[in-house]
């Protein structure tokens, strides 16, 4: 299965909504991608999944929002959307201060493209844009 999946900047503008979705549009209809993988820490991680939660009655896709921490019972009501919500295997036993870098290794060793929303040359969403044009992903830089 063709995946994708994307690392922005916690504090994304919305503007940039109509890119995003032209940019999954795109990779689903262009490229045959069926499968995308979108966190739950951010910004941009919450206009990724407005995006294609809109796009899913369209379009014939999976999405998974993998979790950075495992939920509780206190959760029940936040993940009962109609979504697919997963957590990456062992994350049980990594320190909750690692927990969204594990994911995000879980996310990108899944995936063959990778949508980014990267201004900045430091923190996490540059560390995975990097590290994903390293391993020769189809990189898409919405940014740029």
């Amino acid at each position: 299965m063709i995946t994708c999946t994307f690392f922005g900047h916690r504090d994304v503008a919305w503007e940039i909504k109509e890119r995003v979705k032209d940019a999954v549009i795109d990779l689903i209809t262009q490229r045959g991608v069926e499968m995308f993988l979108v966190g739950d820490s951010g910004g941009f991680d919450r206009l990724v999944k407005s995006v294609l939660t809109e796009l899913m009655p369209l379009y014939n896709f999976d999405l998974q929002v993998i979790l950075s921490r495992i939920p509780t019972v206190n959760d029940s009501e936040r993940y009962n959307d109609g979504t697919i919500y997963v957590v990456s295997d062992g994350i049980e036993s990594v320190i909750p201060r690692f927990r969204i870098d594990f994911r995000n290794k879980y996310m990108l060793n899944a995936s063959d493209y990778v949508i980014a929303y990267v201004e900045r040359e430091y923190g996490g969403a540059f560390k995975y844009y990097k590290m994903a044009k390293r391993r020769a992903l189809t990189v898409i830089n919405l940014a740029e």
